[in-house]
This record gives C-alpha cells, sequence and structure tokens, in this order.
C-alpha cells in the first residue's frame, strides 16, 4: 500500500471517527445479511483483504469518476467488523468500520442503493463521513454478487452534493460492478484451480 495515500482504521478513528460520532450520535447501523456466515467464507476465499493494489480495480474506479462526474469512486470489500477499499479514487480513506458503512447496507439488498442526500436520510445523517471530511451526501452503490444472496462488497459512487442517479448512470455503475464481480469470481476459480494441481502433484 502507498503510504502517504492511505489511512488506516485506526488512524480514522483517531483523527474524526470517534469524536464526531460522540459529538452528534451514532449512525443508525446495518443488519447482517441472512447469509452472513456463508458470505464471510466466501469472502475468506478471496483472500483479497489487504491485498496490494491492483490496476484492474484501479481502472474501474477511475473510469467511474470521468464518466459520471463524481470525486469518489471505489471498490469496497464488507468483512466482518469493517469495510475496506480494493480500490478507491477521491479520499485518502481505506478503512471505516462496518457499521458506519454505506456498502454495509447496500450488500443488504440485490439492487443498487441510492442516498440522494445522506444529511437528511435517517441511516446515514449521523456518520462521520457525512458530518465531517469526506462530507458524504450523495452515494450510489451496486452490491459485488458472486452468487446468489452472496454479496461481499459494492461498487460506489459519492459526491458531496446532494444529486440524484439518472437511468444511464445507474446501468453504468452497474455494468463496473459485474464487471468487478467477474473478476472476482475468476480470483475464486484460479485459486481453486491452483489447489487442484496442488493436490493432484501430492496423489
Amino acid at each position: 500500500m502507498e503510504p502517504a495515500r492511505n489511512i488506516s482504521l485506526q488512524a480514522y478513528h483517531n483523527r474524526n471517527y470517534d469524536r464526531t460520532a460522540n459529538a452528534r450520535g451514532s449512525m443508525l447501523p446495518p443488519e447482517n445479511p441472512d447469509e452472513e456466515v456463508k458470505r464471510l467464507a466466501v469472502l475468506q476465499s478471496l483472500n483479497i483483504l489487504y491485498s496490494p493494489i491492483e490496476e484492474r480495480f484501479e481502472r474501474i474506479t477511475r473510469l467511474l469518476c470521468r464518466i459520471l462526474n463524481v470525486p469518489i469512486a471505489g471498490i469496497s470489500i464488507v468483512g466482518k467488523d469493517s469495510q475496506w477499499f480494493k480500490s478507491v479514487q477521491g479520499t485518502d480513506i481505506i478503512e471505516v468500520p462496518r457499521n458506519g458503512s454505506f456498502c454495509a447496507h447496500t450488500i443488504l439488498q440485490p439492487d443498487t442503493l441510492v442516498v440522494p442526500d445522506a444529511s437528511a436520510d435517517a441511516r446515514f445523517e449521523n456518520s462521520p463521513l457525512v458530518q465531517s471530511d469526506p462530507f458524504i451526501r450523495f452515494y450510489a452503490g451496486s452490491p459485488l454478487t458472486l452468487e446468489k444472496d452472496i454479496r461481499i462488497g459494492a461498487v460506489c459512487i459519492c459526491d458531496t452534493q446532494p444529486r440524484e442517479l439518472v437511468d444511464e448512470d445507474r446501468q453504468v455503475l452497474e455494468d463496473f460492478a459485474h464487471s468487478a464481480s467477474c473478476e472476482l469470481k475468476a480470483r475464486i476459480l484460479k485459486s481453486e484451480y491452483q489447489d487442484s494441481a496442488v493436490i493432484d502433484k501430492r496423489g
């Protein structure tokens, strides 16, 4: 990772998360998905948390910023206790607590989650991400779906101004989420093939 670019979970806590939450009240925490145990098992099999930057994912977030004209775009992975960005543009925050995560809400549904103005949404209005840097107002996230009801994160876009997500932009976001999901599925298949090859050699 690039230390100057990234703010870790602990550093983010120290910088503003605890201070803002205590001052303004806590954000409504997301529920766990029905298939949470299986979801975490699939996530573990990916071995992607805290993995190095990969250009194929960086390309997606760069293009989202340019095509949809947003200052922030990310590919998030929602773990047991935190959300971590596999790729992110427009902010140096790479990890936040799961109970303060927009994308932890996104994985609860199969469709794109759109929040036109987070400061006017009871689920997010007290979030440090809304009340302090990066001052998110608009959020849209399309889940990373690896199999039925197994959503491990999201491809998301954010803006510091309230806005709507028009149908054409929604389609672009969902197309990129599908592409990212396919990349992750390929990662699983590659890992399974390598494991199988090792077993064959031992046999």
